[in-house]
């Protein structure tokens, strides 16, 4: 699924975007709460995240232009607010925002809240996939690990990624006993621009020299690095595409 988010502190919005690729969600984010409604018209995102609090009356009528503007009326919004009154969220239902997220913004609990807001809209919105994207050649994304078949270096480029595993194709032919399927290998090292993380990963599919991998493991600081490079590359396609 895809969605627009507003999100004015920078740290906060990291944070937030991070956890929600890590969940398989297509974000696009924003500082500036003036091109809401500009980015909602561009894009049309079915679901808006966005930071209110209840004496910004900025936001609370952008939230009411939005249900107002018929070509964005249908997006659902999703309030991330903190110590909101009981009188301004009877407010925020009336004008038709779909479910609040509360302040300060923690993972473990966002996430939860987050898709049972969602479950209400659509369940099928729950049900995602994680997002692979191809990185750019110039990043020089490759990957390289130690067969546990026959102990040769095995070296390649990447094709495509995501939070789930990646697709690379072999520098050099693989021999039969190079990759093996179902196999784990640790230790494998994945660079791209200057960034290195470490993961164990399980051969799920070969093909002459490409092979697929799913990751087993893959540490909390690593998966940030790659759901921000992820993003990166998301954020790259989507500016290309106005």
């Amino acid at each position: 699924m895809k969605l627009l988010l507003y999100e004015p502190i920078n740290q906060v919005q990291v944070l937030m975007v991070n956890t929600l690729i890590q969940n398989g969600v297509m974000v696009f984010a924003i500082t500036d709460k003036y091109e809401i409604i500009s980015k909602l018209h561009t894009k049309q995102f079915p679901v808006l995240i966005c930071d209110a609090s209840p004496d910004d009356t900025d936001i609370i009528g952008i939230v009411t232009e939005i249900k107002k503007d018929e070509i964005i009326a249908a997006t659902k919004i999703i309030l991330h607010v903190k110590n909101p009154s009981k009188d301004f969220l009877v407010d925020m239902v009336k004008i038709g925002v779909s479910g609040f997220v509360l302040k300060p913004f923690v993972p473990a609990a966002f996430i939860p809240k987050f898709n049972d807001i969602l479950k209400k809209i659509d369940p099928g919105m729950t049900e995602r996939k994680h997002i692979r994207v191809t990185p750019d050649p110039k990043d020089n994304g490759s990957v390289t690990l130690r067969s546990a078949g026959s102990f040769k270096l095995i070296t390649g480029r990447i094709k495509d990624i995501s939070m789930g595993g990646v697709l690379f194709q072999t520098t050099a032919a693989l021999e039969e006993n190079d990759v093996v399927l179902k196999q784990i290998s640790k230790s494998i090292q994945i660079k791209f621009r200057l960034n290195t993380i470490e993961v164990s990963a399980m051969v799920m599919a070969k093909q002459q020299n490409m092979v697929a991998l799913k990751f087993v493991s893959l540490s909390d600081f690593d998966k940030n690095v790659l759901s921000k490079y992820i993003y990166e590359i998301l954020a790259n396609d989507h500016l290309s595409k106005k």
